[in-house]
């Protein structure tokens, strides 16, 4: 129908922030965490497509996407802020980068805990998961 073509289109929109203002991606979040209200599944597609994009980006680990990779991380960071994305699937991102740990993973890692370490950390539900995450990475340094 026509409003399922349209919220495909808000959905593309908010998943095509300016590469190289990364300063724009919490007003993204916010603003797809308002039109949730109203729109229906913008929420779930947006966080599933940009989870789908975390996972072909760290496939794929081509030094060129390195930026894309952070940028894509920190918004799932500020989707998590907004309750978009379940913790538990950034905490997956998070132990996927730590379990193959190289530098630009490292990278991803920090900008993923930059984007939404406290909250998490200050959450009762993931703040043992995030213990044990940071450990394991104080560890492997």
């Amino acid at each position: 129908s026509g409003a399922r073509t349209h919220r495909r289109k808000l959905v593309r929109a908010l998943l095509q922030p300016p590469r190289h203002r990364p300063e724009v991606l919490p007003h993204y979040a916010r603003l797809a965490a308002t039109l949730s209200l109203c729109f229906k599944h913008v929420d779930t597609e947006l966080a599933s497509l940009l989870k789908e994009e975390f996972d072909e980006l760290a496939e794929r680990n081509r030094p060129a996407d390195l930026e894309l990779r952070l940028n894509n991380a920190r918004y799932l960071g500020e989707l998590v802020k907004f309750k978009l994305l379940p913790p538990a699937a950034l905490l997956g991102c998070l132990k996927a980068c730590v379990d193959a740990f190289s530098a630009p993973n490292a990278l991803v890692a920090c900008a993923l805990l930059e984007a939404c370490g406290r909250y998490l950390h200050r959450a009762k539900e993931t703040q043992p998961r995030v213990e044990a995450l940071l450990e394991l990475l104080t560890k492997l340094r």
